[in-house]
């Protein structure tokens, strides 16, 4: 469960193994001790570990194949477009989002010993900010922009921004269609006018 970013935790562990113990002795109330856990873990080669956050929509396309078949579609495209040895006209744009995230992301989760990479999927509960940045593959870059959760900083924040970047806001923080127009249209006005 831990490669799909859904790991366990330790105490997870110990209420399911409460749960089995209980089908066979009703009469046991308390969950396995820590030792009990740590002997499990060793046992079937399995450590606890803190995860890196993974944003869901990540999640979903984050395995070899799907990676795989990005890079065939990108490679059939640039060709079919001819762009090979056009890199001022290849872009790409990729979005990040900041904010504070939850106690829940720093909590230890059970993976096979020696798993690398591993994630959990990201759980938020705060204004999201969102910041959208373009390049070319010849290095051109496009202003930034950022999105802010229903409206915009003021005053000494806001002054202290950058002045050629884009600023926006959207009800939840998050880009949208729209928004990604505007950014790519107003953009590349300084490339190709």
């Amino acid at each position: 469960m831990s490669e799909r970013g859904f790991g366990l935790t330790r105490k997870v562990l110990q209420t399911l193994a409460l749960s089995v113990t209980r089908k066979s002795y009703p009469s046991v109330q308390k969950p396995p001790s820590k030792k009990w856990c740590q002997k499990f873990l060793k046992k079937h080669k399995l450590s606890l570990r803190t995860p890196n956050s993974l944003q869901r929509s990540r999640v979903a396309v984050s395995s070899q194949e799907t990676i795989d078949e990005y890079f065939k579609l990108l490679d059939s495209t640039i060709n079919k477009l001819d762009l090979q040895d056009k890199p001022s006209q290849i872009w790409n744009a990729d979005e990040a989002g900041f904010g504070k995230e939850t106690d829940q992301i720093k909590q230890k989760i059970i993976s096979p010993t020696g798993t690398k990479n591993l994630y959990r999927q990201q759980m938020t509960d705060y204004e999201h900010i969102t910041l959208l940045a373009c390049a070319s593959a010849a290095g051109g870059l496009m202003p930034n922009m950022l999105i802010f959760t229903k409206s915009l900083p003021c005053g000494r924040y806001a002054s202290e921004m950058p002045k050629d970047w884009f600023y926006a806001t959207a009800e939840n923080g998050y880009i949208t269609r729209d928004l990604f127009l505007h950014q790519i249209k107003t953009g590349l006005k300084k490339f190709f006018i």
